[in-house]
C-alpha cells in the first residue's frame, strides 16, 4: 500500500480545512437571530358562539438573518385548530433555525403553545422561546401582524343587536403582591357569576386592570355590559390610540387593548370610573375575587376550595340584587 507523500498530506490537510471554512461560513449565513410566529385567530359569532369565518387559516412567521427581515406566510384549511397552526409554524422555523449556528430567540403569539413548548424547551436546543416580545422582537411583531389578512365579515350576523338589550351591571379588579410578579383578576356581575384568572406573567397591576375589564367582556359572549372599574390607568389605556398605547406597555398587551376597545364598541358597553373601596357593591366583590384568585395561585389553593370561595362572592351579590341592578 502506498503511503501518501508529505505533499499530498499537507494539500488533503488544506483541503479539509477549507471545506470545513466553507461549511462554517455557510451555516453561519443561514443563522436566524430572532423570529416571531402570529397567527389569524377565527372570528367568532358571540351570540351563538360559532365559528363563522370560512377562509384558510393564516400564520406570519418573520425572522432575522443578520441585518436581513424575511417574512414567511403559511396557511392552512379553515377548520384547523390555531394551536395545530402553531405547531405547524414552529416546525417550519426550527427546521431552518437548525441550519445555523445560532441559536434563535423565538416569540410565539399563543401563549398556550408558547407555554407547552417552554415546559419542554430541552427538546429544541436550537431555539429559545421567550415569553414577552422585548427589543427587536416588537416591531417585528408588528411587522408580522400587518401581513396577516384583515378580518371578514362574520357569515351569520346576530338576529338581536346587542345595543338594544338592557346592560348588565359588571364589575372588575385586579390584585398583585407588592415586589412580586403576577396578577390575579376578577369579573364578578349583577347576577352573582364570578369569572377570575391568574396571569402570573404580569408585572404591572394596570395592564392587569385592563385585563379584568377584557375577561368580563370575553365571558359574556358579545352582551352589553355596564363595567365599573377602580383604575383611572385603565380608562386611559382605553382611549388610546395603538401608536400611543406601545409608549405604556408591551406590544401583545397593546393589541389586546385594542381587541378590548373594538369589543366594547361593538357592543355599545362602557367602562367608568368608581372610587375603590368606597361601598361599591360590584367593585368591592371584584375586588374580593381578584384577592381570591391571586391568593389561591400562590398558595396552591384545591379547585374545590376556591370554586367554593368563588361561590360566596357570587352568593353575597345576589343578596343584594335590587341594589346591584341599579348601580
Amino acid at each position: 500500500m502506498c503511503t501518501p507523500s508529505a505533499a499530498l498530506q499537507l494539500l488533503q490537510h488544506q483541503l479539509t480545512l477549507q471545506s470545513s471554512w466553507e461549511a462554517w461560513c455557510r451555516r453561519n449565513e443561514q443563522s436566524i437571530d430572532t423570529a416571531v410566529i402570529r397567527f389569524e385567530r377565527p372570528i367568532h359569532n358571540t351570540l351563538h358562539n360559532t365559528i363563522c369565518d370560512a377562509r384558510p387559516r393564516t400564520a406570519v412567521i418573520v425572522y432575522r438573518r443578520g441585518a436581513t427581515q424575511h417574512t414567511e406566510v403559511l396557511t392552512r384549511p379553515s377548520q384547523t385548530p390555531v394551536s395545530v397552526l402553531a405547531l405547524d409554524a414552529f416546525e417550519w422555523l426550527y427546521r431552518r433555525a437548525a441550519e445555523g449556528l445560532s441559536r434563535t430567540s423565538v416569540f410565539i403569539d399563543h401563549s398556550g403553545v408558547r407555554n407547552e413548548l417552554i415546559a419542554v424547551s430541552g427538546s429544541f436546543p436550537c431555539v429559545r422561546i421567550v415569553n414577552l416580545p422585548t427589543g427587536v422582537l416588537q416591531p417585528m411583531l408588528i411587522s408580522a401582524g400587518e401581513r396577516l389578512p384583515e378580518p371578514a365579515a362574520p357569515a351569520v350576523q346576530p338576529t338581536v343587536n346587542p345595543r338594544k338589550i338592557a346592560a348588565l351591571a359588571v364589575g372588575t379588579d385586579a390584585s398583585k403582591r407588592y415586589r412580586h410578579n403576577g396578577v390575579g383578576i376578577g369579573a364578578v356581575d349583577a347576577e352573582g357569576i364570578v369569572h377570575t384568572a391568574w396571569l402570573p406573567a404580569i408585572t404591572d397591576i394596570n395592564v392587569g386592570e385592563v385585563l379584568a375589564i377584557a375577561l368580563a367582556v370575553n365571558q359574556h359572549h358579545g352582551r352589553r355590559l355596564s363595567i365599573v372599574t377602580d383604575s383611572r390607568v385603565a380608562l386611559k389605556y382605553l382611549q388610546l390610540p395603538l401608536d400611543d398605547l406601545y409608549t405604556h406597555m408591551d406590544v401583545i398587551y397593546a393589541y389586546r387593548v385594542v381587541a378590548l376597545q373594538r369589543a366594547l364598541e361593538r357592543t355599545g358597553s362602557q367602562v367608568r370610573w368608581v372610587p375603590g373601596h368606597s361601598g361599591h357593591a360590584l367593585n368591592e366583590a371584584a375586588h374580593r375575587a381578584a384577592v381570591a384568585a391571586r391568593r389561591n395561585a400562590e398558595f396552591d389553593v384545591s379547585e374545590d376550595v376556591a370554586a367554593q370561595m368563588y361561590r360566596s362572592i357570587g352568593d353575597d351579590v345576589l343578596r343584594g340584587d335590587q341594589l346591584l341592578m341599579a348601580g
